[in-house]
């Protein structure tokens, strides 16, 4: 499965933002894709753009 330089960015942003203790779990095809990876699929799979999650706390992030 061939990963883009974009892709390669986004799972990055990922590492970081879960390294840092933010309580975000990141959902949808690029956390997919990584299973998919790790498990050794390597058949080639959709080119995504963006990055979902969902914000686990009761308090909001702020700006």
């Amino acid at each position: 499965m061939n990963i883009s330089a974009e892709e390669k960015l986004m799972y990055e942003v990922m590492r970081s933002i879960y390294d840092s203790g933010i309580p975000i779990s990141f959902k949808s095809s690029m956390v997919l894709k990584a299973c998919l990876l790790e498990a050794g699929y390597t058949e080639e799979a959709r080119h995504t753009v963006d990055i979902d999650a969902n914000w686990n706390s009761d308090t909001p992030p702020s700006a």
